[in-house]
């Protein structure tokens, strides 16, 4: 039968669907009872092998009306392809989301004791009575539900990429697949597998920390909690084997089953195994864990996890205004260490101890912990008498005007807050409270208060206003520019953000603040405006300008202030009136690219200036060129 030959509506000889049998393994066994390969099958079909592997509906209908299979049978088990969201391909099976991660396609994975089974039915040539299962797709499923032993990839009889032809590859391993009878590896009943089958068909038993997560976050969580939990919060997860992983999921639904207590003690366990390491961060006290979960920042699928995480580490450890957790800022401290209180207080860490020692915040075992380590409640230190008198230093300064540090270092250098004189040193200067608070005072002099969430602002959108240091970093300028526009009150608006104290509670437009900052133009040709121009690529224009063909010098950017290579408009006129590329040449002339170039050739007339780096880029001088 020819690959140019329709199909009847009807073939006369069929093969039965098989029970949980994708549309893929049906096309290629029946393609196979008519000498065909999948593709050749399919292109008689006027349906795609990849349509049908995504589970295309004219696909589907086409192959149950020529090969005489149920077409709500081939609905339900195979594999479809929804609309991508952001970035991401996303799948369903049986209504289940699904990821390319979460999925075995590229090879043909089997259960060899159900090929077994197969070869006892009947219905079809022996060597076709074998059929693939759509629960073998599955990659987090590693064992035959119904057999209890390993899935096994067979290798494939070519190693062409595309869509495997199943019963090619059954037919290649007919050898393995006969021979004994072999079943492969036993493996143990796994709950975790049979959760994920039962979330597939629909009859899955209520786990509330899985209920609300789709299929593919529920396979990944599960995998990932119970690889830290097995092999701690550092684990690699490159050297972990199948078995390890199919291990590793059995813990993690069984710590989800547990529930939120089950949790908890896994991220206070993990949080006590990275004490060792640097602890100053968020994202180090739970290990491999959290930082999956960061790489997974913009699935909204895992949400509930990181938000069940974030709200264990700021009522266990001393994360506070300043720190994130997940790319999110934490507006409240409930615990303090030793270190971040000294940092709060500018106080001394060892005297620190000795007040937290005798007003029995802290116990003796606490003196062998680092001062990150040893942490309390804030409400705790309410009572603590800490000598904070006279004159500040740089840092104690910083904390009085809620300014961080570098903040601090940038006002005292330009001069907006002046230390006391004759006290301290060049190099440890000290500042006296009444300058703060006049500093303070001229800076929200005419501010507008705006409470949290910035809703009803008419004087400014609420995505426009941020602070000083956030608008120094989007208005590609500095600070000290900024609080210099605000004291000279240049900018028409000026935010008080309420529940937020001193400095870091100014709010400004940024919008206003580009363009109070902005420097002159330059007024020449950035290399993409060029790009635009000519109509070619970088490397072309890069070549040109290496070359010498065309000159270009430095000029500061206006915006981000940063040196970029220019090109003025008089030398882009100059070389665009001598010079021009052969696309631009051809598109003048309403020719084909190559119809022009053979023409010239043919003429003797040769490209002027040729970019070998940029696909061969070819430029003519235009007083060669005829008209």
């Amino acid at each position: 039968m020819s690959a140019h030959m329709s199909l009847p509506k009807r073939l006369r000889y069929t093969v039965d669907l098989g029970l949980g049998e994708t549309a893929l393994s049906h096309a290629s066994r029946t393609g196979a009872l008519y000498g065909l390969d999948l593709g050749t099958f399919c292109a008689d079909l006027r349906a795609s092998a990849v349509s049908l592997a995504h589970g295309e509906e004219a696909a589907l209908a086409r192959l149950a009306a020529t090969a005489g299979a149920n077409l709500e049978s081939l609905r339900r088990f195979a594999l479809k392809r929804e609309q991508p969201q952001g970035e991401a391909q996303v799948f369903s099976l049986n209504g289940q989301g699904l990821r390319p991660m979460s999925l075995c396609r590229s090879r043909v994975r089997v259960c060899l004791a159900c090929l077994a089974e197969d070869l006892d039915s009947s219905g079809a040539p022996d060597r076709l009575r074998p059929y693939g299962r759509a629960a073998w797709m599955l990659a987090s499923v590693r064992a035959c539900a119904r057999h209890g032993f390993t899935l096994t990839c067979l290798p494939a009889p070519d190693e062409r990429p595309g869509v495997p032809d199943f019963a090619a590859v059954v037919q290649a391993n007919w050898a393995t697949i006969t021979a004994g009878r072999i079943k492969g590896e036993e493996l143990p009943a796994s709950p975790f597998e049979a959760y994920l089958l039962a979330r597939i068909w629909g009859d899955a038993p209520p786990v509330p920390m899985l209920d609300g997560l789709p299929w593919y976050a529920v396979a990944r969580a599960c995998e990932m909690m119970g690889a830290v939990s097995l092999h701690g919060p550092r684990v690699r997860r490159s050297r972990l084997s199948e078995r390890q992983w199919r291990e590793a999921g059995d813990e993690g639904y069984r710590i989800a089953v547990a529930g939120d207590e089950a949790f908890t003690d896994l991220l206070t366990r993990l949080h006590t195994q990275v004490r060792a390491v640097e602890d100053g961060k968020p994202r180090r006290k739970v290990g491999r864990f959290y930082e999956w979960l960061s790489s997974e920042e913009k699935d909204p699928a895992y949400a509930p996890i990181r938000d069940r995480i974030a709200s264990h580490l700021i009522a266990t450890t001393a994360v506070g205004p300043g720190d994130e957790i997940f790319g999110k800022p934490v507006t409240a401290r409930r615990m303090h260490s030793v270190h971040t209180l000294s940092q709060e207080t500018g106080e001394h860490p060892k005297r620190l101890r000795k007040l937290l020692l005798r007003q029995g915040l802290i116990d003796e075992d606490s003196r062998d912990l680092s001062d990150d380590q040893v942490v309390f409640p804030v409400g705790a230190t309410a009572s603590l008498a800490l000598e904070v008198t006279g004159a500040l230093s740089l840092k104690r300064a910083g904390h009085y005007l809620n300014a961080p540090r570098v903040q601090m270092t940038l006002l005292h250098e330009a001069g907006l807050i002046r230390p006391l004189a004759g006290k301290g040193s060049d190099l440890r200067p000290v500042f006296a409270r009444a300058e703060l608070d006049g500093f303070l005072a001229r800076l929200l002099g005419d501010a507008e208060p705006v409470t949290v969430p910035m809703e009803g602002m008419a004087t400014v959108p609420m995505e426009g206003m941020a602070t000083i240091p956030e608008a120094a970093k989007r208005a590609n300028c500095s600070a000290q520019e900024i609080v210099a526009a605000i004291l000279e009150r240049s900018l028409g608006f000026i935010g008080q953000r309420t529940g937020t104290r001193g400095y870091l509670s100014v709010l400004v437009n940024v919008e206003e603040v580009r363009a109070a900052v902005r420097r002159p133009d330059h007024g020449s040709l950035s290399l993409r405006d060029v790009e635009r121009r000519l109509g070619v690529h970088t490397s072309a224009v890069q070549g040109l300008i290496a070359g010498g063909h065309l000159a270009s010098e430095v000029a500061v950017n206006p915006v981000n202030r940063c040196p970029q290579t220019v090109v003025t408009e008089v030398e882009m006129t100059r070389f665009e009136s001598e010079t021009v590329t052969l696309s631009r040449l051809a598109r003048e002339r309403h020719q084909s690219r190559e119809a022009l170039r053979r023409m010239l050739a043919a003429r003797g007339i040769k490209p002027a200036i040729v970019i070998e780096a940029a696909k061969r880029t070819l430029l003519f001088r235009r007083d060669a060129v005829p008209t």
